[in-house]
């Protein structure tokens, strides 16, 4: 997967690894955008007979904050 916050990789053993990484922010926000990217995340473990998945951070200190309070307060999360 290219241009996403999310990156796949499949050990050998069929567990995934998914990183997720929002460049350009201090911590990872979920935003309504993300739905996309992770449905084809999805189709692409499916794709590769993934036995189970992992979620793991890309920023040293925090999973993720939560949703993107700017996009929620924006009004546009649809």
């Amino acid at each position: 997967m290219t241009d996403s916050v999310f990156s796949l990789s499949v050990a050998d053993d069929g567990v995934a690894v998914v990183t997720i990484d929002v460049p350009g922010d201090k911590m990872n926000t979920l935003r309504s955008s993300f739905v996309v990217d992770l449905k084809t995340l999805l189709k692409d473990a499916l794709a590769q007979a993934v036995k189970g998945m992992v979620f793991i951070r890309g920023k040293c200190d925090h999973f993720t904050a939560g949703a993107d309070i700017k996009q929620l307060e924006s009004g546009k999360h649809r």
